[in-house]
């Protein structure tokens, strides 16, 4: 399945998931409360009360166990069943590439090549309590595609192949380096006291960039892309809590099957073959950390944002793949010893019934 189909297919269950979901979702103030038990489970009604797992518990107004005695609250049929989640994150490339691609008036250096902050789509739909377990089981997307930084130089004799690509006269040049990432988790979440909450599941990234450089007659082009997965572990710490407004700490990290492949194209570069094209697979960690605050509006409402950095290790990036291949034997290998690192800010409104 090509890329572009795993983009569609993706999106396509997103959308249907998520906006099924709100479809369903009743509006706030309905008469249906979070806290519900079987007819059979009720022993008294005055003061109510309910036995579960053989122990018995005195209601609250709101049929909330006055005493929770359990090893988290799910077990009552307290909480929301779905929550989902409509946001957007920003984030930035960070790369420390510091080679020249060309000579020239203004020669082109990677190290100057900075990605812009972008921002992409998140979405998220967590159901609650599965099978009447204390688990919730959480589905995640967020993916940004438009990664973009450009340099250009006049009068360049020299740009860095192997071996070099050498001119017959002083040409300009411009380079185009591009960068996309998509990132879908799958996890099983667990409240382990009233501050931190386990996280275990399975992550898929998909990180694609291209390198291509035009000069006035010719062309030199680096296609690569990393098929990771793998399953990670981590969790939540609430820090603050101020009644409708707290902030947490989070933390994960992964080990990941990456599967890479890198594919270089030129035209009309002399003595040059017309493609070379490699793969390789490794092992990748993903690491994510970041902090967030979380602002209940009312029983239903609430938003959340905070600032996460998302480390990839053992990727093969664009930008290190001109040592990989030889332009005039054809020969090419994958270098996948690299580090992309992210780092951003995002925003989202939830929704819970």
């Amino acid at each position: 399945m090509t890329l572009r189909w795993r983009e569609l297919v993706r999106r396509l269950v997103y959308g249907i998931g998520v906006g099924s979901a709100l479809v369903a979702a009743p509006l706030c103030g309905s008469d249906a409360p979070w806290f519900q038990f079987n007819e059979s489970s009720y022993i008294n009604d005055d003061p109510p009360a309910v036995v579960v797992e053989g122990e018995e518990f005195i209601l609250n107004e709101d049929g909330s166990p006055m005493d929770a005695g359990l090893d988290c609250l799910d077990d009552f049929g307290c909480g929301p069943n779905w929550t989902v989640q409509a946001g957007a994150v920003i984030l930035r490339r960070l790369h420390d590439n510091q080679y020249l691609l060309t000579d020239g008036t203004t020669p082109i250096n990677l190290a100057d090549m900075n990605f812009r902050y972008q921002s992409g789509p998140m979405l998220s739909a967590t159901r609650n309590s599965v099978l009447g377990s204390c688990w919730d089981l959480q589905v995640t997307y967020f993916g940004v595609n438009n990664f973009d930084a450009v340099a250009s130089s006049a009068n360049v004799t020299n740009f860095a192949t192997v071996p070099a690509f050498v001119p017959g006269a002083p040409v300009s040049a411009i380079t185009n380096y591009t960068s996309r990432i998509d990132s879908t988790e799958v996890n099983m979440r667990r409240s382990m006291n009233d501050w931190f909450t386990g996280i275990v599941g399975f992550r898929w990234v998909e990180l694609r960039e291209d390198l291509n450089t035009d000069f006035v007659n010719a062309t030199h082009a680096i296609n690569t892309n990393n098929h990771m997965y793998g399953i990670q572990f981590g969790g939540e710490s609430l820090f603050l809590d101020r009644g409708a407004f707290t902030a947490s700490l989070f933390g994960k990290v992964g080990i990941y099957e990456n599967s890479a492949d890198q594919n270089t194209d030129m035209v009309n570069i002399p003595g040059a073959v017309a493609s070379t094209f490699g793969t390789a697979s490794k092992t990748a960690f993903i690491g994510d950390v970041g902090i967030f605050g979380h602002y209940l509006i009312n029983d239903c409402w609430s938003i959340r944002g905070g600032y996460q950095v998302l480390f990839l290790d053992g990727v093969a990036l664009a930008s290190d793949q001109i040592f990989a291949s030889n332009i005039v034997t054809g020969t090419a290998t994958v270098d996948v010893g690299n580090t992309a690192v992210y780092q951003g800010f995002f925003a989202s409104i939830e929704k819970s019934w």
